[in-house]
Order: C-alpha cells, then structure tokens, then sequence
C-alpha cells in the first residue's frame, strides 16, 4: 500500500476547513465535488483520487459550480428540492396570486385566474417556482421569494402528447434576479414518471419537482441541460432534451407592486 504524504494531509486538512466554512455561508447545494488532484513536479510525483474516496483530504479539490459561479446571489439555492417551511407555501400562493391578479389581465389574453390551481410547486430554500394551470394549453409560471418578490410569466403548453415513461420540454429560459442569472426549465411528464434529474453542460445535475403530469426546476447562471435522467417504476432512461426557448408575457412584481 503506497504511503500518503504528510503535506497532502495537511494541504488537504485545509482545503476542506475552507469548503465547510462556505458550506456554512450559504453555499449549500452549489458545491459539486467532482475530481480532486494534486500533483507535485518537483518530484515527478502526481496524485489522483475522485471525490469522496478515502484519500479525499489528501488532495487538492477541483470544485464546480452549478451555474459556473461561487458568489451566486441565490444563498439557500440546493440542487434537490427542499422540504418548505412552514408557512412558505401560502406565502407564496399569496404573493403569486397577488402578482397575478394584477398583471394577468395584461397578458393572459382573457383567462380566469378564479380558474388556476398549482400543478406542481418547486421549493429550494427560499425560492419557490409553481406551475399554474387549468387544464388548458395554457397556464402561468411564478418564481417567488420569501421576501415578497414574484416574477410571472404566462405560458402556452404544446399540445403534442407526451409518450409513456418520458418528458417534454416546454419552456427553457435564462432571467435574472438581482443582476445574477438563472435558468428555468418546465416541462410535461409522461404516464408513469416518477423523477426527472436534469443533467447540466458542466457534468452536474439538478432533480426537477415532478406533479400533475408536469416538471419544472431552476438553477443559478445560465448552463444548459442537454439530457435528463427520467425515472420510472422499471428503472431510468436517459432521454435527450431539444432546446425549447422562452416565449410568453411577463410581469414582475416587487412586494406587491407590479410592473
């Protein structure tokens, strides 16, 4: 068994320290491991280990980020769903229908809002993205935050069918929020999945909220997906994304003032 040495160890000890520390800022979720690698050429000696094996801590870490950014403006953001708050929900049902009411006459071409009920709802700490609709072609996106932000978007649905076990992409989009950028994509499921993780241009990936015959998820910066892993009762497939881009009216509001 080859020996490893004591300055790897240390390197190591301290690169970790630093990681947790911004772990500990906020930064959960964006932080994928995905390759650590620590070569020292004065003496021809090159080490490799993947992330996660035991000779982690004795290797410096190749770190990627979800969206290609370490400051991301979204602190809380998580690759995965999170479970909401308690209260989150209903605050966010408040402000987007608040939102709604106010901007829908504009660009919703005549629809009811009395008529829209959420479909699936996508919660990653304090944000919150709902798929509204009402069993037409036609429904709204609301990205939502804890501190009484909302971004609406009215959306028209393909009325292709979507085949047993895969997904449609209806909409990928790229927006921003505070000068950061970050992209949506929602989508129509199949009979029969389960769970869809989207899998980014960086090797990353970002598991989707799936309900009601819909998907959608959302990631800081503006990295692509290009396929999906789709999940069904008899296993996974890997199912290729065509791009989709946005289109649709939009209305932001701002603690309850819409413009």
């Amino acid at each position: 068994m080859t020996a490893v040495d004591p300055e790897l160890d240390r390197i190591g000890a301290l690169l970790k320290q630093a990681i947790d520390a911004d772990l500990a800022r906020g930064k959960t979720g964006c932080v994928l491991s995905v390759r650590a690698r620590y070569e020292r050429t004065s003496k021809a000696v090159k080490w490799s280990a993947l992330a996660g094996s035991a000779s982690l801590a004795a290797a410096v870490l190749t770190v990627v980020f979800v969206g290609g950014s370490a400051q991301s403006a979204f602190a809380g953001w998580s690759a995965h769903p999170t479970k909401p708050a308690v209260g989150q929900l209903t605050s966010t049902d408040t402000s987007c229908s608040a939102a709604l009411a106010q901007v829908l006459p504009s660009i919703s071409q005549g629809a009811d809002l009395g008529s829209l009920v959420a479909e699936v709802s996508d919660v990653r700490g304090p944000y919150t993205v709902t798929v509204f609709g009402d069993g037409s072609d036609s429904g709204a996106l609301c990205f939502s935050a804890t501190d009484g932000n909302a971004a609406v978007q009215w959306i028209t649905w393909s009325s292709a069918p979507v085949g047993t076990g895969a997904i449609a992409v209806d909409r990928t989009s790229v927006s921003s929020d505070g000068g950061q950028s970050y992209t949506l994509v929602e989508g129509r499921t199949g009979d029969g999945v389960t769970g869809v993780d989207l899998t980014l241009e960086n090797g990353s990936q970002v598991t989707a909220s799936v309900d009601h015959g819909f998907f959608v998820a959302w990631w800081p910066g503006s990295l692509s997906s290009a396929t999906a892993v789709v999940s069904t009762a008899s296993g996974i497939s890997i199912q290729y994304l065509t791009p989709t881009s946005s289109s649709g009216s939009n209305g932001v509001c701002h603690n309850g003032s819409c413009g």
